[in-house]
């Protein structure tokens, strides 16, 4: 039998840049953390789903108009969505820098989260008349990240200065949302936290000040896999609302069957191309260098953002095929369903690019066979991100708007998207295996999909994944 102590002394869960990162379960405190984050999502996405009558406008009867005017509403929607988010990603840079397993640690947790579920609280309603409860719920979670660090910083001298350049940005954000506390109105509050949401996304490159052995190594594969885990936290809220809701006026019957299915196909393509082809470990973008981290990092950020802008698209289109199902959709479910999934191609493109580098680049030394097809791939993805502006302007605005043909449209994309880069990523990969056995080289050389491990011998000559940053050894296994 096992006791958790009362005060224990936290552990770092990676000590050097280079060692070996054995995979880390996800522990039940972050799936109870998430929880929060999911009904938070859900108050953000809620103004965007209110639906009235439509006035008919080019042709739109019934469509979905805006409670507010779409501009303040998207912005007050992006404000709350970054006051929670970047608690949620600061919390799991923590968790994959340190482990403390003691019940003082679980104390400064609770308080913490005791502070995000306050945030949550303010993104429900009408936000200017609950800023305040977002405010107070803001400073709360950033006093709860600051108690987290304290102890490691009393404890871990080589976790001192990364604690420093980490907290000093939470308490000039608590200095802030206490001024906004005390504006006389909503105006002047919004503009104090858009000052503080700029503060917090520049405040992240403070920590590329130190040198890197002043910087603290995390688990990288820990902490990548919890920022993916944001495509499952937002299509699980998709998910839940699109269950739920059209149960309210009607029973379950052929239609509500196929639009469901349709729905959830789109959200599961989605969540696939998400985890599809994954970059090794060792190649990851925060292992290459410190710009190729912050590029992977802020990428990532703006991906969570369209994200959710796609799925609030995809909600709001479901919604139409039950109260509206014969009539085009109108025209902000479709720029946020059509330029949600643009921008997200657009950005799963960047992200790989970041890591996998020049294995997956044509270059110089391959065979024309590989050349070709890498070529392939990556004109292939470009073309990918412009389809459904393709579609949007040749389906959507000469033949149908419907939502039923919307998401069916987009459901074929994503199929057809999934299929041909599954199909171009294996022949590169049986490609390099050939050429590996004409070599007297083993496969096991060869990474599956990413075939980033390339050995050099007098038939086959690659470039390093890391070639950029050979120059200095030290580079190639920095982080951000």
């Amino acid at each position: 039998m096992s006791f958790r102590p009362i005060w224990g002394t936290p552990r770092l869960t990676t000590h050097d840049w280079g060692e070996e990162q054995h995979e880390r379960e996800t522990h039940w405190t972050s799936l109870f953390y998430d929880l929060m984050v999911v009904a938070a999502l859900n108050a953000i996405a809620e103004p965007f789903e209110e639906l009235e009558e439509g006035d008919g406008e080019g042709g739109e009867g019934g469509s979905m108009a805006m409670l507010t005017p779409i501009r303040l509403l998207w912005l007050d929607a992006l404000l709350q969505f970054v006051s929670v988010i970047n608690s949620w990603n600061t919390l799991n840079f923590f968790t994959c820098l340190l482990e403390d397993e003691s019940f003082v640690g679980h104390l400064s947790f609770f308080f913490h989260a005791f502070g995000m579920a306050a945030t949550t609280a303010g993104c429900v309603g009408d936000f200017s008349e609950n800023y305040r409860v977002l405010a107070t719920g803001v400073i709360l979670a950033k006093l709860g990240l600051v108690v987290l660090f304290a102890r490691p910083v009393l404890y871990i001298p080589r976790v001192r200065l990364t604690a420093a350049f980490v907290c000093i940005p939470f308490l000039v954000n608590i200095a802030l949302m206490l001024l906004g506390l005390y504006m006389d109105s909503f105006d002047k509050f919004r503009v104090v936290l858009i000052i503080a949401t700029l503060f917090d996304w520049v405040s992240l490159l403070f920590i590329s000040q130190l040198k890197q052995h002043q910087r603290v190594p995390m688990h990288i594969q820990s902490y990548t896999d919890r920022i993916k885990e944001v495509t499952m936290v937002i299509f699980g809220e998709a998910i839940f609302a699109i269950i739920l809701q059209p149960y309210k006026d009607a029973q379950p019957e052929t239609h509500f069957y196929l639009a469901l299915a349709l729905t959830l196909w789109v959200i599961y393509s989605m969540t696939l191309q998400e985890f599809h082809i994954l970059p090794s470990p060792d190649d990851h973008a925060l292992r290459r260098s410190m710009l190729f981290g912050y590029l992977w990092y802020y990428t990532q950020f703006a991906k969570q953002i369209f994200l959710l802008g796609a799925s609030i698209g995809i909600k709001r289109a479901h919604l139409l095929m039950f109260v509206a199902p014969t009539e085009p959709i109108d025209r902000d479910t479709r720029r946020l369903t059509v330029w949600g999934q643009s921008l997200i191609m657009v950005s799963v493109v960047l992200i790989r690019s970041y890591s996998f580098g020049f294995g997956r680049h044509p270059n110089s030394e391959d065979p024309p066979a590989i050349w070709y097809l890498k070529a392939g791939w990556w004109a292939f993805m470009a073309f990918a991100s412009m389809l459904p502006q393709l579609i949007d302007q040749t389906i959507f605005e000469y033949v149908s708007c419907t939502p039923m043909v919307v998401m069916a449209c987009v459901g074929v994309m994503l199929f057809f998207i999934i299929i041909v880069e599954a199909a171009l990523s294996n022949l590169v990969a049986s490609q390099y295996k050939t050429l590996m056995e004409k070599a007297g080289m083993s496969q096991d050389d060869v990474g599956e999909l990413t075939y980033l491990s390339h050995k050099t011998s007098s038939s086959i000559k690659t470039y390093s994944a890391n070639e950029n940053d050979e120059v200095s050894s030290d580079k190639a296994k920095s982080s951000a």
